[in-house]
């Protein structure tokens, strides 16, 4: 079935106008509406992908923590037993520095034979001296030494070398050290 307007031109065109303004309200619309949708799907995306991306750096930092934790709780152990190390050997000299030391006390004509230290934490030189002389020397610089508090001839006797076929004073000495 054909349908023919009879109406008057101008009020043809103004039915055909009302209706593509309609029309082109409508897509606008439609076009708004999916212009949203689009922004708001992107927007959600992007904010997934940055959620994503902080759980991950979170999982990473969170691992770090817990190693820097485990690795101060060490530290602070570490520093507890260096502390219980350097309490036990603040007070106490080394034995290489003894005989360091006493090798710059020794004089010519007295040599040591044995160095010892006993429980009372007291220095034991045992050695010979050329004359008595030489071994008054030795126990009046040592005496004098910076470390040690209290010297004593333990005994001192007068031998015949088998090598040399000379007298020779064989000694014993005992050295106190000063304390701190």
């Amino acid at each position: 079935m054909i349908k023919i307007n009879l109406l008057p031109p101008e009020k043809r065109i103004r039915n055909c106008l009302s209706s593509t303004v309609f029309s082109i309200i409508i897509f606008f619309i439609i076009l708004l509406c999916v212009s949203v949708y689009i922004r708001g799907y992107t927007q959600i995306y992007t904010l997934k992908d940055q959620l994503e991306r902080s759980n991950e750096r979170y999982q990473l930092l969170s691992e770090t923590v817990e190693r820097k934790q485990v690795i101060e709780e060490k530290n602070i152990s570490l520093e507890k037993k260096y502390g219980v190390l350097i309490d036990l050997s603040k007070n106490r000299i080394s034995e290489y520095a003894i005989m360091v030391h006493l090798s710059n006390l020794v004089i010519d004509n007295v040599w040591l034979t044995e160095v010892s230290l006993n429980s009372n934490n007291e220095l034991i030189l045992k050695g010979n001296a050329a004359d008595y002389k030489a071994l008054a020397t030795f126990l009046k610089k040592i005496e004098q030494d910076r470390i040690f508090k209290n010297t004593s001839l333990i005994n001192s006797e007068s031998k015949q070398d088998p090598l040399s076929n000379k007298s020779i004073t064989v000694f014993e000495i005992l050295v106190k050290f000063k304390e701190g």
